[in-house]
Formats: structure tokens, sequence, C-alpha cells
């Protein structure tokens, strides 16, 4: 009797089993909600610089304190869609999961999408942090605010960003099976923010196009702007915003689709590239051939 291939739920609910374990999105969860919860609540913590005498819940103060956050927290982001990934190589289980009918597409995307909901949870502590410190705070320093001047960030340029990244190294994850190019391509990454934000204070047009996290975008925006401007005027979250975070999600995407072909690769222990292919599970699923090989070794 053939036992039917598992959906996306099981998957995606097996990722949220396994991280519910790992002591550092637990950790990372709680960096997030004391950083944003300290610079809303006091100034001991300064997540904006050269914020001056604007309100700390001004439209402006909040979208570069999550941007700052956001990009911050790639790091930890990077951490955990790679290993999602990488699990499997460590624990010698990949063979398993070869042998069964699950098709291996399937069971990337729901991996990845059980990540992906590691992720969101983890950074909905940013904006729960600065609703908390909101109210915590002096209200004469916190000043007003509304739940767009949280929500359009967030959706803006938190989770654009973390989708890209996340995408990004499950890929790397998935296609090496190495930490060597995962290393690579946080170094990119990186290197890209910095260019970014460093053609922009230059004024150059590429600059902001060139930053993956949306930080560059954002002080593009607002570069001219007085201290007035940035205690009252919402940031314009249209035109340029909206078409650098479709290009890069697109990128993401695209990058997704290629993981989730049907060849890939993996390594062994001793970190030598072995593909596997749609083709080669026969070999494992189909009794008649496996028997086959077993008594072509035994006559040997």
């Amino acid at each position: 009797m053939t036992v039917p291939a598992p959906g996306l739920g099981p998957l995606v609910a097996f990722e949220l089993h396994v991280q519910r374990r790992e002591f550092l999105a637990w950790l990372a969860a709680l960096v997030f909600l004391l950083l944003t919860l300290g610079y809303g609540a006091s100034g001991v913590v300064e997540l904006v610089s050269d914020r001056g005498p604007v309100p700390r819940a001004a439209p402006w103060a909040i979208a570069q304190a999550m941007a700052g956050v956001t990009a911050f927290g790639q790091v930890i982001t990077a951490m955990i869609a790679a290993t999602t990934v990488l699990r499997d190589v460590g624990t010698r289980t990949q063979g398993l999961i070869l042998a069964t009918p699950l098709p291996w597409p399937r069971y990337l995307l729901g991996r990845f999408l059980g990540t992906l909901a590691v992720l969101g949870l983890i950074y909905l502590m940013i904006p729960a942090g600065l609703v908390a410190g909101f109210a915590l705070g002096d209200p004469a320093a916190v000043g007003q605010w509304r739940a767009a001047d949280i929500l359009l960030p967030l959706a803006l340029l938190v989770v654009p960003t973390v989708v890209l990244v996340a995408a990004v190294f499950f890929a790397a994850g998935a296609r090496s099976g190495g930490f060597a190019v995962i290393l690579l391509v946080g170094i990119g990454l990186i290197a890209l923010w910095q260019t970014g934000l460093s053609l922009e204070r230059r004024g150059l047009a590429a600059g902001p196009w060139l930053d993956p996290f949306g930080n560059a975008v954002v002080a593009h925006l607002t570069r001219d702007w007085d201290a007035t401007m940035r205690a009252t005027v919402p940031v314009p979250w249209t035109g340029l915003v909206l078409r650098h975070r479709a290009a890069w999600l697109g990128l993401a995407l695209a990058v997704l689709a290629w993981t989730l072909r049907n060849e890939r690769p993996l390594t062994d222990n001793r970190d030598r590239p072995i593909t596997y292919s749609q083709e080669r599970l026969t070999m494992t699923t189909n009794p008649a051939l496996s028997e086959g090989v077993s008594a072509n070794t035994n006559d040997d």
C-alpha cells in the first residue's frame, strides 16, 4: 500500500516544533523586544542616529528605528534560514528523506515556509516592543503616534527584508550544503547594504537601489527634511519605496523558485558535493529495483 506524501501543513508544523526548542530563536525575540522597548520607553537605548529633538514616536523616527533593527537582525535571519536545511546534513537525515515518496521541492518549500513563520514571530517583537515602550514612556518625549506609523514600515521594510534574506540564505544552504557559500552570501549582502548607504550619502541615485534592506531608500526620501518635518510629516511609502521593495521581492521569489528545482546538491561527511535527482529516487522507492540491486551484489 502506497503511503501518501504529507502536504505543506505538517512540514511547516514540524519546523515550528523544531525551532521552538532552539535557544537562538528565543534569544532573538527577546533581544528585539528589549531593544525596541528600551527605545520607546526611555532615552537609554537610541536606535536613530542624529534624531535630535524629534520625538521617539515620530513617523520618521519609527521608520528609522525599525529599519535599523531589521538590518541588525539579518545576522539572526541568516543563521535560522541557513541552518534549517543544513540541519539535515548535520544529523544525517537527508537519506531518510530521499527514501520517501515526499517530493523534494515540496519538502524544501514546507521547510522554508516554516522558517518564515518562525522569523515572523520573532520580528513581531519589534512592533510589540515599540507599542509597549511608547505606552510606558514619557508622553512629552514620545509624542503622538498612529498605528499606521508602525504598520507601514513593518509591511514595507521589515517583511520584504526578512523574506529576501531568508530566501537567499535558505537557497545557499540548500544548494551548497556548506558554510563557505553561506558566508560569501552574507558578505555580499552586507557589501551591497553599505555600498547603497554610501552612495546615497553622496547623492547618487543608484544608492537606494543597491541597498537590499531599504534603509537607503528611507534616507534618500527624507534627506532634505529638517527637524520639524521629521517630527510631523509621514514618510512617503509610495513610488520609490514600492518599486524598490517589489524589485527585491521579485529577486527573492526567483531565488526561491531556483531552489525548488528537482536537482539539489547536498554534501556528505567529507564535504564532497552530491547531487540527487528525482530519477535517483526511483531506486529507493521502487522495491523491484532495490531487490535487483541486492541480488546483483550477492552474486558478486
